[in-house]
């Protein structure tokens, strides 16, 4: 390939110690390093490896007024011995000028080769030697290239610079050039045979002599002579110091070579700098480092690849066939520049076609010959550290190659390290700019999740479905983007939101259960799923002509609260082959952002349904509630659930539990219904199944039944009306569309139908209730009536028994008395028994009188002292306790305060209850009247050692006539009054009367009486 051109070319050092190719360092110092010679040393001859003769070791100094003599059988030398006497001056003063103009020209020479041709032309011309030449060492030391030369007469010559020697097979030179010291041969007849001798057959004699700088030979400046013996140690000492002098020159002219090379490279590497520190689009920064190396470097092509998706890319080059290159690719580890890149190893291969790595493919199609190359790999260090050691783990992202010299000479190491500084400064670029991308592709997507979360604010579910697809399809490049939700019984994911041009029919087809296809496997795994080749992956599923159409998908579940809602998948990476781990990273970003956002909406849409449900359930409960009427309840409910859900009809059934009738009761929504008999059939089978199983039924599509020809209903819901665990009716709702109900409405029409169930029993109970409360109140007048017709007869009976029982009672004490005549025992027992019996009644008709008193308010309130009221009541039960044997004590604390109340009646209480007192103790017993404060009231506390009352007993020792003891042979005698009388009484003063009581223990009754506000 031919060097591209550049507006600003950079010349590549040349060697100037030999024109071979380029290798190791200039001046580099190898074994093969020789010193100089000491100028002292006296001139032996030595032989050669093949026993010729050398000439001899000549000592630098004032020549010797003899001349070496030649070989037995060679010519004497001719012209270049130095003559004596005057003669001898004029040509030492030749010699000195000579070596004057040299180091002149030396000192001031800055084209090496012009140099070298003026020193061999000098001696040829000034010196008549018939042959002059100088050799420069190459980089490796190993080989003498001829850079300057004449031939007198002119003969077929070396190709000079191109056609080196090597030091092992160089003659008279390569032995100079190793030992680094000057010799010489007089006779060249039998001595091995010097590679310029095919060129030069009448060469008799032969000098050669090192040139050294800095204590190292860089080349040899040799003589020949057609003569035999020709050359004496004034040869060698002007050699010499000719030699000196070109080497200084030598050395100088490479300081000035490597300092414009250098110049040339700093300015080359500060045009890469410049172009490094300031990239613009990453493409044409690469193309112009590429096109700065080729001109640095001087080489024939240059590439740059970069590793993408496991492959080698050529991304820029320059030289011929540009166009071609980049549509090739390498594997990683193929040829050269895919093993530099797999060890991350700069390789230099300065023969190609014998390195077994290289790879002939590329060069076969672009018609090309690559014939030495160095791959540099485009790393990025990186460093893990341990607890013991820092660990470098590089990433390498591409490689440079710079392939054949122009100027034909291998590469260096020096190029080496040049490339892979370049490459390094490349490489951190390519990361820069990466990371440059990625930190503009994170921002855009945290634009994009932004913008998004601001745009999903609304509690509309189908906006917020609709941004979140548009985003997401934008924002990953994708094709098509799909929301898919599951259904309200969850067995379906349903498309609710597209990001393409799908039709409504083609959404359709897109349905789903959990297991089926990539998007059932995604809800039943919950985990991010990626296909990189849907066509060929068994996961997915075609179920239309759209699936042919899909490359890739990724998908990704949506969950709330670790629940499954739905599931977010795109299809399709635009540009690009398949969807990427970033591309799942920013797609779970968006379906957490999107679940959320479902969910929310979702909850306000279920908010408002509830609130809907809310209000219609209130609008149903005050209806029915407010309305009594049966029937107006059932119209009521039918028109306010049929409006409220927006259905085609609603019925109310009622079931008769004698007969087993389901009968229509109300309805709404079937006026003018072409199919009402077909419809209301299917009503009432439906009705009837959910009157036997006692739960709701909901036929989401009425096509699926059989018999069912001629309704026009497609979705019916039947609720049963259930009350005190009895049907009672249904509650049903219908509509001409199918799956026109979900949970939903089952949950409303449920919630209705308990309301109406318990409107109707209430309604059914009221109409009950009227009825019972007329009989009842028919029966409460004439209660009324009879208790007062009663109360009169009391009263009357009371009044009409006192006055005969008074005469009857003076009759039998004066008869008694014997006022009327003796009488006798018998007759006297007789007369106690009635006078005992007269005493009763008596008591009863005064007790009756009593009680009838109280109840009609004839009580007589002033401050009276219960202390004093108890005292006067202990006075007179004191004669029957004795008879009795009892003892009564009293006990009254002091500062009681007085009460308001009628002494008589409060005294007929202590009575009542002394008297009972005394009747059920036993004969030495104690009876204890105590009279304290309790807090707010005057308490009184009448206690005996009795028998006691049973406490089943206690709650109704109160009442009128009723006794503990109530069989014909009873022990105690009594009324049953005298308890009933001490409550009202004691009720009457706003008091409380309070019984503690234990069987075989005794009794304590105790009544209470408010202290007045002023007490």
């Amino acid at each position: 390939m031919a060097t591209a051109e550049h507006p600003h070319p950079v010349s590549r050092r040349h060697n100037i110690h030999s024109k071979a190719p380029h290798g190791a360092k200039v001046f580099a110092k190898s074994e093969t390093s020789v010193t100089r010679s000491k100028a002292n040393e006296t001139p032996q001859t030595a032989s050669s490896t093949d026993g010729e003769e050398t000439g001899p070791r000549l000592p630098a100094g004032p020549p010797s007024p003899k001349g070496t003599k030649a070989p037995q059988g060679t010519k004497a030398p001719q012209g270049t011995k130095a003559p004596q006497g005057t003669k001898a001056e004029s040509w030492y003063a030749k010699q000195l000028q000579a070596i004057v103009q040299v180091g002149q020209r030396a000192a001031a020479a800055k084209d090496l080769d012009a140099l070298l041709s003026y020193l061999v032309n000098l001696l040829h011309q000034e010196f008549h030697y018939p042959y002059a030449d100088v050799f420069l060492l190459n980089d490796d030391e190993t080989q003498l290239v001829l850079r300057a030369s004449v031939d007198h007469p002119p003969i077929e010559r070396f190709n000079v610079g191109n056609e080196p020697q090597s030091l092992r097979r160089g003659g008279l030179v390569g032995a100079v050039a190793a030992s680094g010291e000057p010799a010489m041969i007089n006779d060249v007849t039998g001595s091995a045979q010097d590679p310029r001798s095919r060129h030069r057959p009448d060469v008799k004699s032969e000098l050669a002599v090192p040139l050294i700088a800095s204590d190292r030979v860089v080349g040899i400046l040799a003589v020949q002579s057609d003569v035999c013996g020709a050359f004496t140690h004034h040869d060698v000492t002007l050699l010499q110091a000719l030699a000196g002098y070109a080497a200084i020159a030598v050395e100088n002219a490479a300081l000035l070579e490597e300092r414009d090379q250098h110049m040339a490279e700093l300015s080359a590497l500060n045009q890469i700098g410049v172009l490094l520190a300031s990239p613009g689009q990453l493409m044409d920064t690469l193309d112009a480092i590429i096109q700065r190396v080729s001109a640095l470097f001087q080489v024939e092509a240059a590439s740059l690849m970069l590793v993408e998706r496991g492959q080698l890319h050529f991304k820029v080059a320059s030289g011929t066939h540009i166009d071609q290159i980049r549509h090739h690719t390498l594997e990683i580890g193929q040829g050269i520049a895919g093993w530099a890149v797999k060890h991350n190893q700069t390789v230099r291969v300065n023969d190609v076609a014998a390195d077994p790595r290289h790879f002939p493919g590329i060069d076969q199609a672009l018609d090309f010959n690559t014939r030495s190359l160095i791959a540099a790999p485009l790393r990025i260090a990186k460093y893990s550290r341990s607890i013991h050691q820092t660990q470098r783990n590089d990433r390498v992202l591409g490689v440079i190659e710079i392939i054949n010299r122009l100027d034909g000479r291998p590469f260096t190491r020096n190029d080496e390290v040049l490339i892979e500084f370049i490459a390094s400064s490349a490489a951190v670029v390519i990361e820069n700019v990466r990371l440059f991308n990625e930190l503009q592709r994170r921002l855009a997507e945290m634009s994009a999740l932004l913008d998004t979360s601001r745009a999903v604010t609304t509690l509309e579910l189908k906006p917020v479905l609709d941004t979140i697809v548009k985003r997401v399809s934008t924002t990953l490049d994708a094709e098509q983007a799909i929301v898919y939700l599951l259904d309200g019984d969850r067995q379906r994911l349903l498309p609710y939101a597209t990001y393409n041009s799908l039709r409504e029919d083609e959404l359709d087809q897109l349905v789903f259960e959990p297991g089926q296809g990539t998007v059932g496997q995604i809800a039943k795994t919950r985990q991010t799923l990626r296909v990189d080749d849907a066509q060929n992956d068994p996961r997915f599923l075609k179920i239309s002509h759209l699936s042919d159409q899909v490359r890739c998908t990724l998908g990704v579940p949506l969950t709330v609260q670790n629940e499954l809602i739905g599931v977010l998948e795109v299809a399709n990476k635009q540009n690009q082959p398949h969807f990427t781990h970033a591309d799942e990273a920013l797609l779970s970003a968006f379906a957490r952002m999107a679940a959320i956002a479902i969910e929310k909406a979702r909850l306000h849409e279920e908010t408002s349904q509830r609130l809907a449900e809310v209000s219609t359930l209130y609008t149903l409960a005050n209806q029915v509630t407010t309305v009594l009427d049966l029937d107006r309840i059932l119209e009521v409910t039918v028109t306010v659930l049929n409006h409220a859900l927006g259905c085609q009809g609603c019925c109310l059934y009622l079931h008769d539990s004698q007969t087993g009738d389901l009968t229509l009761k109300a309805s709404s929504g079937w006026r003018r219904r072409e199919h009402e008999t077909a419809d209301l059939a299917l009503i009432g089978r439906v009705s009837r199944q959910a009157l036997r199983e006692r739960r709701p039924v909901n036929l989401r599509d009425v096509r699926s039944l059989k018999a069912t020809e001629g309704t026009s209903i497609q979705s019916l819901l039947v609720v049963p009306l259930i009350t005190k665990n009895a049907p009672i009716g249904t509650l049903s709702i219908d509509d001409r569309n199918p799956n026109a109900f979900g949970p939903a409405e089952g949950r409303l029409l449920t919630i209705a139908a308990a309301q109406v169930s318990v409107a109707i029993e209430n309604a059914r109970l009221l109409r009950s209730l009227r009825d019972r409360a007329i009989k009842l109140e028919r029966t409460l007048d004439e209660l009324r009536e009879l208790n007062r017709l009663k109360t009169e007869f009391v009263q009357n009976i009371s009044h009409e028994l006192r006055t005969p029982l008074t005469f009857i009672k003076g009759y039998v004490q004066l008869i008694l008395e014997e006022a009327m005549g003796e009488i006798s025992d018998d007759l006297r027992q007789a007369l106690d028994i009635v006078d005992q019996r007269t005493e009763a009644m008596i008591r009863l008709v005064n007790d009756i009188i009593s009680l009838e008193q109280v109840e009609m308010g004839s009580l007589k309130f002033e401050p009276v002292s219960l202390a004093e009221v108890a005292t006067h009541s202990i006075k007179g039960a004191a004669v029957t306790a004795r008879k009795a044997n009892l003892d009564i004590k009293l006990e009254v604390t002091d500062d009681l305060p007085l009460v308001q109340a009628d002494p008589g009646r409060l005294g007929q209480v202590f009575d009542n209850l002394l008297g009972n007192a005394i009747k059920f103790s036993a004969a030495g017993g104690t009876i204890t009247v105590r009279v304290s404060r309790d807090g707010n009231f005057v308490r009184a506390d009448v206690g005996d050692q009795g028998i006691g009352i049973p406490a089943d007993k206690l709650d109704r020792i109160f009442d009128r006539f009723y006794q503990v003891d109530g069989s014909m042979t009873r022990r105690y005698g009594g009324t049953g009054l005298g308890l009933a009388i001490v409550k009202t009484i004691v009720e009457s003063h706003g008091g409380q009367v309070i019984v503690e009581s234990e069987v075989g223990v005794g009794s304590t009754f105790s009544f209470i009486l408010p202290i007045p506000a002023d007490g």
